[in-house]
């Protein structure tokens, strides 16, 4: 969660001085510590699925129809992405919204190209065809 939501490089469990700082706070964890930005990466990564089949799986109790919203935007590095939201009540008639995939738009922001980021996502979702779609 550290590297997550401060949002450092994974190469950062590669650094001498990061490395320095674990074996400080502990010489019995030494053997467990990563070494490899590339671990860092696949950890989240498998916790990203895990989230994401969870959330499909919930989507399938919705109480509501589930609403979707999009929304386009350029990375600092230049990327043009599109994410897509979901919003809907749950079993508990708890009020939710998820984040449930961020795809590069290739081209324009034109509605075609949008389409062809936020479909596959909703399809990998399995939400279903009558969701209403909402543009940001």
């Amino acid at each position: 969660m550290f590297i997550v939501m401060c949002n450092i490089a994974f190469s950062v469990v590669e650094s001498q001085y990061f490395q320095a700082l674990l074996e400080s706070c502990s010489h019995a964890l030494k053997p467990f510590f990563v070494t490899a930005g590339n671990t860092v990466k696949k950890w989240i990564l498998e916790e990203f699925e895990k989230k994401r089949l969870e959330i499909k799986a919930e989507l399938v109790t919705a109480r509501s129809r589930i609403h979707i919203s999009f929304d386009g935007w350029s990375s600092p590095n230049g990327l043009a992405l599109v994410g897509v939201i979901v919003h809907y009540l749950d079993k508990d008639l708890v009020n939710r919204s998820y984040l449930i995939g961020m795809r590069r738009n290739s081209g324009a922001h034109t509605g075609e190209n949008i389409a062809e980021a936020v479909m596959p996502v909703l399809l990998e979702m399995g939400i279903p065809s009558k969701a209403r779609l909402f543009h940001s």
